[in-house]
Order: structure tokens, then C-alpha cells, then sequence
């Protein structure tokens, strides 16, 4: 089943035109600040039935050093039961578990990975058996929005000059997590770097 929807998630996935994602604490939990040099890609779906909801995102970016780095998160609540459960991975020699293709003016998405809580790499809350996610899909003209601009960035006492552009789109994503086929409403959020320029 899929769904095309205005989706309000994409706020959770937005991003500054600065090589730079930092968020304002949310409740207990503070969330990492990432320092990326050409792109960061992300990409957000959920679904909700008026019980159950299940959220998965995903995201993917370079490092100053170039190393590439990907994240995947899951998370389960039942408002019925109060059952609930969560994982994270952090992949940090990257892969293709989240991709955002620009083809002419369309964008193709997916989203897929396993995520183990037996995996050094994954933190889980209540999950005893691995969470697969499969999901696919491409972005819609529901909502659609891009910036440009350009920026200086820090890493490791070295100073690079870029220009930028980012975009944030709702999209028609298909698929499962686990045995869960949605409806699925998604985002994406992406910010590319180009004509960097080291200049110190």
C-alpha cells in the first residue's frame, strides 16, 4: 500500500544550508551534531493507524576526512498495550541502506536495512529479534521546497569554502518493516555541498 500525503515529519528532517545538523535538546535527549563536507542525505516514513505507530528514518553523509557514514532507526508504540520498542545503527564505514538519487527532475529513494540488536553497532530497547526495513519509493509534488547559499566550516583546524543547495520534498514510499506493509508517510530531506574549496 502506499500513500501520498503533506507530510509535517519534514521537519524533523530538515536541514541547515551549513555543513552542519544540530538540534536543540528534546526532552532528555540531545542530538548529535554532524559536521559533513559534500552531503547529507536523509529520509524519514511513518505509519499510524490511530493505535499503532512505527517510525523509521535513515540518513547518510561524508566526513571532512572522507569517510562515509550511515544511521538507521526504528521504533514501535502501541497506545492500546503501551508495548513499545526502539533500535539505532550506526554504520560508520557507510553503505547503501539510504538513498537519494536526483534523476532529471524526479528523485528515487530507498531505505533498506536490517538492524540487529545483537550488532555492537545498534543500541535496542525491548527488540530481541532483528527489524527489517524495506522500503522504496520517490518523491511527489506535494510539498517541495530548496535554498542555496554558501558557508565556511571548521574540522580539525582546517577552514573549507563551499556553496550549497538543499531541498525537502514528501514522497510516495512502498515496502515493509518487518511483516508491517503501511501506509507509509514520508519525507526527505537533502543538503550537497559543492565548489569546496579548502582555505586554510
Amino acid at each position: 500500500m502506499k500513500i501520498r500525503v503533506l507530510v509535517t515529519g519534514l521537519l524533523s528532517c530538515t536541514l541547515m544550508t551549513a555543513p552542519l545538523v544540530q538540534s536543540a535538546p528534546n526532552g532528555d535527549r540531545v542530538q548529535q551534531v554532524i559536521k559533513y563536507k559534500s552531503y547529507y542525505d536523509s529520509l524519514w516514513a511513518s505509519f499510524y493507524d490511530g493505535n499503532v505507530s512505527l517510525n523509521v528514518s535513515g540518513s547518510v553523509y561524508d566526513d571532512f576526512s572522507g569517510a562515509v557514514s550511515t544511521s538507521l532507526y526504528a521504533g514501535y508504540y502501541n497506545e492500546t498495550t503501551g508495548e513499545s520498542w526502539s533500535i539505532s545503527c550506526h554504520f560508520p564505514t557507510g553503505g547503501n541502506e539510504v538513498s537519494i538519487n536526483q534523476v532529471n527532475e524526479d528523485w528515487v529513494l530507498g531505505l533498506k536495512g536490517t538492524l540487529d540488536p545483537a550488532n555492537e553497532k545498534c543500541v535496542a530497547t525491548n527488540v530481541a529479534a532483528p527489524v527489517v526495513i524495506d522500503l522504496s519509493g520517490q518523491a511527489t509534488r506535494d510539498y517541495r521546497n530548496s535554498s542555496t547559499g554558501h558557508g565556511k566550516s571548521m574540522s580539525l583546524g582546517e577552514a573549507w569554502k563551499y556553496a550549497n543547495k538543499s531541498y525537502q520534498f514528501s514522497a510516495d514510499m512502498t515496502g515493509t518493516v518487518n511483516s508491517m506493509d503501511g501506509p507509509w508517510g514520508s519525507s526527505v530531506s537533502t543538503s550537497r555541498n559543492y565548489n569546496i574549496q579548502k582555505i586554510k
